[in-house]
Order: structure tokens, then C-alpha cells, then sequence
């Protein structure tokens, strides 16, 4: 534990001794004992345990108060960085700071709270890595400017001729400008890939890289492998599918895509990832694999997509068909 210098000790009194809460300045952030029980001194302006120090006066810039005078032990306090961000967030959520907007400079927060630049820099940083935020290096710090997006996998195919494709349906319907950039390449299938098409390793394939944006932020990548027989014969092999995309181009040769399998992994992202979805270094991503085969079973697509773990709500919707049957 670090000295706490001017501390100011509200206590509380105990058959015991008297239990405390501690009122201090950026020298510490964290007082409780390092296996977590709770501390006790003996009275101000004498050399107390928490402080280790000759406290002769108090001057407050915290105040944390214990929940009841008959507990045994006290759940030490959040750090000010953490009830700051707490703040911080309130304010995002009743659009105090609107959704593309910056929040206060740092010297503005520091001054609102009084507190030290490095302790509002630690609570930005807990809403940066929450992706509640996104700094802009030389602007400042700016309030996340697109909604979570919702996946629905049940829903999302369906809708698909009502846009270009189905991410186009659910951008669009939170009000949104959708956009994408495709490029087509012709590669070896990987054992991965060739796997999951049911073909032999490396297979042609086609794959299909589009990298999407709401708004002109990036929120998606999706990298689609199709066996490039397939491919050709769909008339896929375009960076634009037309409208509905490339699972309107398979219905139309008679391969729709009609039963699907995803497998959901939460991972650490790439550079290459990160650096695209513009994510901080310690924000997971969501990889959906997605293989789509057609009425007789067959594999006609797998599909990466990459999205930052933040900015998307997977929902999946599914019924008791058995109990249903037992009740009929």
C-alpha cells in the first residue's frame, strides 16, 4: 500500500476498534491490505497502520463511507478512476454526450472532479476499452457514434430482398447508411475451408473479401469461400452480386442456401483486425463461421465474420418443436 499524505479518516466505531474509510489524494487509489481485509486505526494524529504516516490534519478530496456499523468486515471502495467512468457512462447512456460528439478535455474532467489528469485518463481508458468511446488522436475523445448492432440469424436471410444483401437490412433498419467494399480473388482452399465446402484440400475456391461500414464507421469483416465451380455459375465472381447479394445469385441456379451452421468465437483480434474495426488492443472480437448448403445438404458458402465484441448483439430465436409435439 502507498502513503496516503493528509488523509482523512471517517470512522466507524466497533467492539473491537474503530474501522475507517479512507479520504485521500492521487497518492493512493487503493487502501485495504493486499489480502483484502479491511484496516483499523486508533485515532487522527497519531501514526495509524493505513497511513504508516503522522497524520496532523485533514483536508478531503474523497469520501468513502462503510455500509453498517455491526459488519465485521467493509468491501473496500472503487477507485475514484472507476466511479468517475461510472459517471462518465451515466452521462452517455441519458445523451448528456451525444453519440458522435467529444467528451470534456481531460484538464476540463480533471477540474470537474478534482482529481489528477492521470486518474480521468484511467477512467477514459475503462470506457475506451468498454468501446463506449473512441479516441482520435490530436481531437480528443469522441462518444462511439454507431448503436450495437443485432445479428439476428434467424431473421437476417430472409430480409435480404429488401436490401443488397443482409448486413444492408440491418444497418438500414437503425436508420443508417450502409456501405461495403468487395474484392474477388481465386485461391487454394485451406484444410479449414475445404473441410467445411466438403471438398478436397486446395480446392479452387472463390472468395469473396468485403470489408462494411455504418456511416462510413467499420463495424464488420466478412470474407465468404465458395467453390468456384459454384461460383461461376451463380455469376459471382464480380465484386457486385447484384441485389439480394450472393445468396440471391445461388437461389436463382437452384443452389439457395436453406439450412445453415454457425460456430460463435470470442478471440483476441488480429493487427490486421484490429487495426481495420479501429479497436483497442484489449477488445475481443466475435468470428462467426457460417457454412450455408443448399436443400440437399450440400455446402455452397463459408463465411468469417469479424466484428468487434462491443458494437454487435448476436440473437439466435429457436422453438421446442418436440414439446410442441408431445402437446399436440
Amino acid at each position: 500500500m502507498r502513503g496516503v499524505v493528509g488523509a482523512v479518516f471517517t470512522s466507524v466505531a466497533t467492539p473491537e476498534k474503530q474501522r475507517v474509510s479512507v479520504v485521500g489524494t492521487d497518492i493512493a487509489d487503493d487502501w485495504e491490505r493486499p489480502d483484502g481485509s479491511p484496516m483499523y486505526y486508533d485515532g487522527c494524529k497519531t501514526s495509524c497502520i493505513v497511513c504508516n504516516t503522522e497524520s496532523s490534519g485533514c483536508r478531503t478530496s474523497r469520501v468513502y463511507s462503510v455500509r453498517s456499523s455491526l459488519m465485521s468486515t467493509i468491501e473496500p471502495p472503487k477507485p475514484r478512476f472507476a466511479q468517475i467512468a461510472d459517471v462518465l457512462r451515466d452521462r452517455i447512456s441519458r445523451e448528456v454526450y451525444r453519440a458522435g460528439e467529444p467528451l470534456p478535455s481531460e484538464p476540463e474532467l480533471a477540474k470537474e472532479f478534482d482529481v489528477s489528469r492521470i486518474t480521468i485518463n484511467r477512467a477514459v481508458g475503462l470506457l475506451r476499452s468498454g468501446g463506449l468511446i473512441r479516441v482520435r488522436r490530436g481531437l480528443g475523445s469522441f462518444v462511439r457514434a454507431i448503436p450495437v448492432v443485432t445479428r439476428n440469424a434467424n431473421t437476417r436471410f430472409i430480409a435480404r430482398d429488401q436490401g443488397r444483401g443482409a448486413f444492408d437490412v440491418e444497418v438500414r433498419s437503425l436508420g443508417m447508411k450502409p456501405r461495403s467494399e468487395v474484392t474477388v480473388d481465386r485461391v487454394d482452399a485451406s484444410d479449414l475451408t475445404a473441410k467445411l465446402l466438403g471438398l478436397e484440400p486446395g480446392s479452387e475456391v472463390v472468395v469473396r473479401r468485403r470489408r462494411f461500414y455504418a456511416d462510413d464507421e467499420p463495424v464488420q469483416i466478412a470474407d465468404s469461400y465458395i467453390p468456384a465451380t459454384v461460383a461461376e455459375e451463380a455469376g459471382i465472381t464480380e465484386a457486385d452480386a447484384g441485389p439480394g447479394g450472393s445468396f440471391s445469385r445461388l437461389a436463382e441456379i437452384g443452389r439457395a442456401p436453406v439450412n445453415f451452421i454457425e460456430d460463435v468465437t470470442c478471440r483476441g483480434a488480429t493487427p490486421s483486425e484490429a487495426k481495420f474495426l479501429e479497436m483497442e488492443s484489449q477488445q475481443p472480437v466475435l468470428e462467426v463461421l457460417l457454412v450455408a448448403s443448399d436443400e440437399a445438404g450440400v455446402p455452397v458458402s463459408m463465411t468469417q465474420h469479424v466484428m468487434a465484441g462491443h458494437q454487435w448483439r448476436l440473437r439466435y430465436e429457436w422453438s421446442d418443436s418436440e414439446k410442441e409435439s408431445r402437446n399436440a
